[in-house]
């Protein structure tokens, strides 16, 4: 048998349980043999999951005319919820395995209504009121949602480091290489095969505005944190301010 094949035999004994319908000898000699051709080829059920990785894209409209401030935080997004995305006018491509694309379109909206709540609450305060005597309403706006939305993103992108870390420490296959590391590079591969001629993005700064600092304030206490029971593998990450 080649690799997949024994992968996919160690998936049919993984299966065979009590709660599957099987009978508790069955189940246990199902399990007697899992673990020996775990032991025989040395090989975990993990890497089968990245040999079945399938990808689709799916659309995600930012706004009807004017795309909202939220791109700004899709470079630290799409790292943590380990998909790819590209953006053209409105419209957001989000590239990846299905649950994961579930979960950032579920993100990009939660993050997109986080900014307009923290947003209302600074047109409500003394600073917004101190700085329109300077700056244009729009200007305002531009500064503090960008703002907010870059220091969004630079937290995501070191939780996805930090979780990537400890996932690479724990999970690796038979030859030593970390499966979030074969995991990435045949999601890139994928991309790339259909973007060809994309280029890389990259992370900006914001200028020192007062409304930019109201605005990365509001990123700083707006709480990160995974959902209960979800790992670090596009698990539902919650917000709140």
């Amino acid at each position: 048998m080649d690799k997949k094949q024994i992968l996919q035999r160690m998936r049919v004994f993984q299966n065979r349980t009590v709660e599957n319908g099987c009978s508790e000898s069955e189940a246990m000699i199902a399990a007697q043999k899992l673990s020996e051709l775990q032991g025989k080829y040395n090989l975990t059920l993990t890497e089968l999951d990245i040999e079945e990785m399938s990808f689709k894209a799916q659309n995600v409209s930012l706004g009807k005319k004017v795309r909202h401030p939220v791109y700004s935080a899709l470079f630290g997004l799409q790292d943590f919820c380990g998909v790819k995305m590209v953006i053209s006018g409105t419209r957001l491509e989000i590239f990846g395995e299905p649950h994961k694309i579930e979960n950032a379109s579920y993100m990009v909206e939660l993050i997109r209504i986080t900014m307009d709540a923290e947003y209302a609450r600074y047109k409500a305060s003394w600073e917004y009121d101190d700085a329109k005597m300077r700056y244009h309403p729009r200007r305002i706006r531009a500064d503090f949602m960008n703002a907010m939305a870059y220091r969004i993103s630079g937290r995501l992108l070191k939780m996805a480091k930090q979780e990537r870390s400890e996932a690479q420490a724990q999970a690796q296959t038979s030859t030593g290489t970390s499966l979030v590391v074969i995991a990435n590079q045949k999601l890139v591969a994928a991309f790339r095969k259909r973007h060809p001629r994309l280029g890389s993005a990259s992370s900006r700064q914001m200028t020192n505005s007062s409304a930019a600092s109201a605005g990365r304030s509001a990123g700083d206490r707006t709480s990160l944190h995974r959902g209960v029971g979800s790992g670090s593998g596009g698990g539902t990450l919650r917000l709140s301010a």
